[in-house]
């Protein structure tokens, strides 16, 4: 090859060179191209401040081509070796955020088993989160437990470990669970607004009205907290209680559908059938009114 050619090539191959035609090819829908070009890129010159080939990854799963991300993943991580394994992750994430649950496991689990990197308890709380979605419930508690390990005292982890076991129907341990998490934050009110929820589930009514005073205080849930205190006056017989906590939710918002039924029964409890009757025609759903479940939120 002569000088001109030599000069020709590296003029080809600089960085920034292939960046641009990354990006181009990246515009314009040319992802073979991309990958070409990304390949050589990580082969003649090891930067980290470009990624492109995290954005390659991320269009071959939102367009759900699985055979060529496949492909390429092993060409890169052939090229690269363990190192490259931080693709897998990149995968799972992209996987995930398209709601292909199935997908982001499998990668989530190649990252953990061929990559070279120190587990996150962050992909533990990914991986059940998926498992959850495809009503693993039991292995989604196991990848729970494995993140609780990494960081035994983490809100999150424990709230959703609660949320698995109250959907298994193991209330007592839920309970549990949910309630050392908020001695943990005792400012997170997603976790005692669930505890509220439980408590009366669990018929602890006095432990669940202190809990929802305190969110209404805050003016935090309040839609939430304000229906579950309806519910909980409605079946202690206060209406007239009910009525002026359910009646703030309406004015909060018009169509929430757990306090229209509520207020509903509570106006025909009152013996204002006119008022239960234009509730009950605006709810969607008039079947709900006949179930017995909708005494509380669930």
């Amino acid at each position: 090859m002569n000088e001109a050619s030599q000069k020709d090539l590296s003029s080809r191959e600089r960085p920034e060179d292939l960046l641009n035609e990354i990006n181009r090819a990246l515009k314009a829908g040319e992802i073979e191209k991309a990958e070409e070009c990304c390949l050589k890129l990580r082969k003649l010159h090891s930067i980290e401040e470009a990624s492109p080939e995290f954005e390659i990854v991320k269009r071959h799963c939102s367009h759900g081509d699985y055979g060529a991300l496949q492909r390429f993943l092993q060409a890169y991580i052939a090229q690269r070796g363990k190192e490259g394994g931080i693709l897998y992750l990149a995968a799972a994430d992209s996987f995930m955020e398209v709601k292909e649950y199935s997908q982001a496991l499998q990668f989530y689990q190649k990252f953990l088993h061929e990559g070279s990197y120190t587990p996150i308890e962050q992909i533990y709380l990914n991986m059940a989160f998926c498992l959850s979605s495809l009503s693993r419930l039991d292995d989604a508690i196991v990848c729970l437990e494995k993140a609780r390990k990494i960081i035994p005292r983490k809100t999150t982890t424990l709230h959703y470990l609660s949320l698995l076991h109250k959907a298994k129907g193991d209330m007592q341990k839920a309970h549990a669970l949910v309630m050392r998490a908020l001695q943990i934050d005792p400012f997170n009110d997603d976790v005692r607004l669930e505890l509220a929820k439980m408590e009366y589930s669990l018929n602890y009514v006095n432990e669940s009205l202190l809990h929802l005073d305190m969110l209404i205080s805050r003016q935090s849930h309040l839609v939430e907290a304000l229906t579950l205190k309806g519910m909980i006056e409605y079946d202690q017989g206060e209406y007239e209680h009910s009525l002026n906590d359910l009646n703030k939710v309406l004015a909060l918002k018009s169509d929430y559908l757990p306090a229209c039924i509520c207020l509903a029964r509570t106006y025909r409890r009152l013996g204002r059938d006119d008022l239960a009757d234009r509730l009950e025609k605006g709810v969607e759903s008039v079947d709900l009114l006949d179930t017995t479940e909708t005494s509380q939120i669930q």
